[in-house]
């Protein structure tokens, strides 16, 4: 096989690695804001799962957990800060390469800490981390990329073991998930499971809700999702027409999970599996719209700084990387005597236009803007109050204190960049793919097999955490739902339910029974609770604590009773009938019964 096929089918477009890092990057912020949300009780000794019980509970392989180092709740928001801190210098490509291990290493870190409300959304972004850290995920729109002093740049298409790697892991969430998927309600047939997963109310919104009555259209949606997951990922690596069918593809499936996130609550899954669908996008793909930006206004752009302001090289090349000009000339203002005279004179750059004119200050990055792909969103608001006035004091206070703001950003500098990586570690990422499809297919082999392959191979995968399983709505979506109901008995006498807001107990089904839960770690919690029974007494004394130091230390809570409302979903229009299961019993100031 020729390189140019190899390229097309297993390389990776650098562009399209930047645009991978950067949602990779914003996913994990927003994951580490969600995880904020509960992290009194899901990471904390005072929490649903104190350590003590997490060692347990889980007793396996070795597994790096940092944060079952201290169980206090100061230690794990300063765990969650610096986790934030890392996905932001991923997002703009400082020191990349560290930047991933080390978000891969705080993830896989918290993911450990609590099982119970994992869900496969965190194994796949522990995986995109994962091979990233192999991949060149810096070398295209980025701070390394802006202050790489290498003569030599990196490749457009990169193409390796963890290229081919990072390609497969995305397709093995399709591939393994229509194997697992062999109920009925997903052949051509019957084809009733994207009503049945929209009737897990659960899960589902109010646009899964409302499309609950049309079960015809229903019936196309389940064949035309069953046959996109299982034929797009295979259809992405065809030796002919690659590019422009991969384009296709990429558009197609990001409009499948968009269409998951708008009918179901699902957490985050649905755009890290988009996120991982964004390194498909080929060459075809990003040349074309980088010629659309080879305008005459841009190709005349001009950028001058002080030579003697290192701080300002720095910024400028930063500044154009990032509002993706790549043709701007920089030069410094002492190469031009009448731009030195208006630098020295205004203290301050100059950005000049095609036409010649001259912009300075906070205008000068106006214009930057208003020559940038990005002009439509940034560049009116610069212009607005009180923007404007606070971005050209800000300039003034940069220009008059040059010294403390190079300090501030001693840590960026210009060096050398290594875009390669070594030998021994294209092999290892032979290795751990290896390792990493037989996890995926060791399912569905005999024993005998599974007795021939080697415990080290176990061993490795649980160490780097390769463990993953994609089994979401298999093998058919569950017939069961239902809502928790909390019935809570305080000092004086008075029940209430702790899942409402209102606090009032009854037993009615919520009108909203997704939205009684605060998050999707919750949402998955509250489901594994019924599964995992031996969490109840956790979860329980949790509430009382929760209650009892935090809301009402006057009118305490006693005992807490849990039940969950179930009902089975049954063919459109039935209705089930509701059971009411008692799961727990539990005195606040005595042990469970």
């Amino acid at each position: 096989m020729n390189r140019p096929l190899m390229q097309n089918l297993f390389g990776i477009d650098r562009r399209s690695l930047a645009a991978f890092r950067i949602g990779v990057g914003v996913i994990l912020l927003l994951d580490v804001i969600n995880r904020a949300c509960g992290v009194l009780a899901h990471y904390t000794d005072f929490g649903v799962l104190p350590r003590v019980e997490l060692l347990q509970k889980y007793v396996g392989f070795f597994q790096l957990n940092l944060h079952a180092v201290n169980g206090t709740l100061f230690f794990q928001i300063v765990l969650l800060i610096i986790a934030g801190i890392l996905a932001f210098f991923l997002i703009v490509g400082y020191r990349t390469r560290w930047m991933t291990f080390l978000s891969w290493l705080m993830l896989a870190s918290i993911q450990a800490r609590n099982p119970m409300i994992l869900q496969a959304g965190d194994s796949l972004l522990r995986m995109f981390l994962f091979w990233g850290m192999f991949l060149p995920l810096g070398a295209c729109f980025s701070i390394d990329r802006a202050l790489d002093t290498s003569e030599k740049k990196p490749k457009q298409v990169i193409l390796n073991p963890a290229s081919l790697a990072i390609l497969i892991q995305v397709c093995l969430v399709y591939w393994f998930g229509a194997a697992y998927k062999t109920g009925a309600s997903w052949g051509w047939t019957q084809a009733s499971a994207v009503y049945e997963a929209l009737m897990l109310d659960q899960f589902s919104t109010a646009v899964g809700e409302y499309l609950r009555q049309f079960p015809q259209l229903l019936q196309w949606m389940t064949r035309y999702t069953y046959w996109l997951e299982l034929l797009g990922p295979i259809l992405v690596f065809l030796p002919f027409y690659t590019q422009r069918l991969r384009i296709a593809l990429v558009f197609l499936m990001l409009a499948l999970h968009l269409g998951f996130a708008l009918n179901m609550e699902l957490g985050l899954f649905a755009y890290i599996s988009m996120a991982g669908w964004l390194l498909f996008l080929p060459t075809l793909f990003w040349d074309k719209i980088f010629a659309r930006l080879k305008t005459p206004q841009r190709l005349g752009l001009k950028i001058y700084y002080d030579r003697d302001c290192g701080f300002c090289k720095k910024w400028v090349y930063i500044l154009k990387e990032f509002l993706l000009l790549p043709e701007t000339q920089i030069a410094t203002a002492q190469s031009d005597e009448t731009i030195r005279q208006i630098m020295e004179r205004e203290n301050s750059w100059v950005v000049q236009d095609a036409a010649g004119k001259n912009d300075i200050r906070f205008d000068g990055i106006i214009t930057l803007l208003r020559h940038s792909p990005h002009k439509r969103i940034f560049a009116p608001l610069l212009k607005l109050w009180p923007i404007y006035p606070l971005g050209q004091k800000f300039y003034a206070w940069v220009a008059n204190h040059r010294i403390q703001a190079s300090a501030w950003s001693r840590f960026i500098k210009f060096r050398e960049q290594n875009w390669k990586i070594s030998s021994t570690q294209h092999v290892l990422v032979i290795f751990l793919l290896a390792c990493t499809l037989w996890w995926n297919f060791h399912p569905f082999v005999k024993d005998e097999l599974k007795q021939k392959i080697p415990n080290p191979i176990y061993w490795v995968a649980h160490s780097f955490r390769l463990e993953q399983k994609w089994n979401m709505f298999s093998p058919r979506p569950t017939l069961n739902d239902g809502w928790y109901v909390l019935a809570a008995t305080l000092k004086d006498g008075t029940q209430i339910d702790l899942m409402k807001e209102n606090q009032v107990l009854n037993f009615k089904k919520p009108k909203n029974v997704s939205a009684t839960y605060p998050n999707q770690r919750w949402r998955k919690y509250m489901m594994n609770l019924k599964k995992k029974r031996e969490h109840l007494p956790l979860f329980a004394s949790y509430q009382c604590r929760l209650w009892n130091q935090f809301y009402q230390k006057e009118n305490t809570l006693k005992g807490l009773e849990i039940y969950f409302m179930q009902e089975t979903t049954l063919p459109y229009p039935q209705k089930s009938k509701i059971k009411k299961e008692h799961l727990l019993s539990y005195q606040c100031d005595k042990k469970e019964k």
